[in-house]
């Protein structure tokens, strides 16, 4: 995601987008949810997800996306909803620009799952790529873990991580949580453990939910 909106290419790094597009064909024709806004949105309209709901806190994205041509007609059938977390100003890559609105961050993670309620459906493959990505991550972990439905054990979840580097290091806390499928270069292919600890998730998810990164 750049401060110019273009959903054209995906911002990966060198062998990342085969893994990208091996992960979306694993999914194909399950449901998607992506928080960030960006190339890898109109990807997941062009691999026929049945349904998608992407989050970003920039108005701009939000709107590209909405009027783009391949995307619009998702939104019309109501297979896709791209929405937009008001979290007041923001500055380059959707960080707030102040931490003077910060009763309205935790919409950002909030908006798409009160959305997939709407919905009464779940995600099946989520790629996290834009803000608070930690607390975005342990939200997957809490709301599709294996056990968190009814009528007996849900088919796992994975997970798209972006920008796991030693720079990052905050974003390998989320790994105790989460198996590694495979790796590429800084994006992570993750699934839900079998039997995470949801006491420890909550526990860092509530750490974590005001930190932007």
């Amino acid at each position: 995601m750049t401060d110019t909106p273009s959903l054209e290419a995906p911002h990966l790094f060198d062998g990342e987008w085969p893994l990208l597009e091996s992960a979306m064909a694993w999914a194909a024709g399950g449901n998607y949810l992506e928080f960030g806004l960006g190339g890898s949105t109109l990807a997941a309209v062009r691999a026929n997800f049945a349904q998608i709901v992407a989050v970003d806190t920039s108005l701009d994205w939000v709107v590209t996306a909405r009027n783009h041509p391949e995307i619009r007609p998702r939104i019309d059938d109501n297979s896709a909803a791209i929405l937009h977390a008001d979290l007041g100003p923001v500055r380059g890559w959707g960080y707030p620009a102040s931490r003077q609105d910060l009763d309205r961050w935790p919409r950002y993670i909030a908006a798409p799952w009160r959305e997939w309620s709407r919905r009464g459906a779940w995600p099946n493959l989520v790629y996290v790529d834009g803000r608070f990505r930690v607390a975005c991550c342990l939200s997957v972990a809490l709301a599709t873990g294996r056990g968190a439905g009814e009528g007996g054990e849900r088919e796992p979840v994975r997970l798209l991580l972006h920008d796991v580097t030693d720079e990052r290091p905050s974003y390998r806390r989320v790994l105790e949580f989460f198996d590694i499928v495979q790796h590429v270069n800084s994006l992570y292919l993750l699934e839900v453990k079998r039997r995470p600890d949801y006491a420890a998730l909550v526990g860092l998810l509530l750490d974590q939910q005001f930190d932007p990164s």
